[in-house]
């Protein structure tokens, strides 16, 4: 039986080598596989299933840099049978298996564009409904603009909120929350792409920063209420916390003085 059960976002940690893993939307789901390795055969579920990989339980060991030969069906209106090469580039042990992951090769132009379509649809009605921030302010969000890159190369994308209200649920989101939705307008940016998230607050001259990543783009999706981005945000260091608590309690102040 084949089906999703969340989606959700992978974390970056550095792999053998030092390499380090993109962070991408994954749908966490139980597909059912048939993997083979030097002619041994073996069956198992894909426990979560990326644009580019999967990771499944095998009962033994395997080496970084094994292929296996990968068979396992997508569920939908109409299911697709994808055969490929699954790499081997992580292993672990989990509660007496071992959780493998794979990123996907020789994969035809069918089978690629199914798993992209599978991914896709899952986003749409998962994390656009579930992951997606909500504003409450939502004809004041402005939109974001991206900048030319800083002296690292990478692009800044800056969002004035309109409110101070805003802002004080972007500063709360930003504080609890791992990935927040950012409105822009022909932004360019796409999955994988590291920006640094400027925001301004209302009336300030001062600018919060912090490094992040893009995980989905939002442009005239099928449930998209606004163009924009999905940003899984660096990690707050004490100094960023204080700053923003800061900012927040200024702006409490302020509201109850003109109250």
């Amino acid at each position: 039986m084949s089906h999703i059960s969340a989606v959700h976002f992978a974390a970056v940690v550095p792999a053998s080598g030092g390499r380090e893993l993109r962070v991408a939307p994954r749908i966490a789901c139980e597909l059912p596989v048939r993997a083979v390795l030097n002619g041994d055969e073996f069956s198992s579920s894909i426990s979560d299933i990326s644009a580019s990989g999967v990771a499944m339980f095998l009962r033994r060991r395997v080496e970084l840099g094994e292929v296996f030969n990968l068979s396992f069906v997508l569920p939908g209106e109409e299911e697709v049978e994808v055969a490929c090469a699954g790499l081997v580039r992580s292993c672990r042990a989990v509660e007496g298996e071992y959780l493998i992951g794979m990123e996907l090769h020789n994969l035809g132009p069918g089978g690629r564009k199914s798993i992209a379509d599978f991914v896709h649809v899952a986003l749409e009605n998962a994390v656009l409904g579930e992951q997606r921030t909500r504003w409450s302010a939502a004809s004041d969000l402005g939109t974001a603009k991206l900048l030319e890159g800083t002296e690292d190369g990478r692009p800044v994308l800056r969002w004035t909120p309109g409110l101070a209200t805003l802002f004080a649920q972007v500063a709360q989101a930003i504080a609890e929350r791992e990935t927040v939705f950012v409105p822009t307008l022909d932004s360019a940016l796409g999955e994988g792409d590291q920006v640094y998230l400027e925001v301004v607050p209302p009336m300030s001259h001062a600018v919060f920063r912090m490094l992040s990543e893009v995980v989905w783009v939002e442009q005239g999706g099928i449930q998209a209420e606004q163009d924009g981005a999905g940003l899984r945000l660096g990690g707050l260091s004490a100094m960023d916390r204080h700053l923003l608590a800061a900012i927040r309690a200024f702006y409490v102040e302020e509201d109850a003085r003109y109250r």
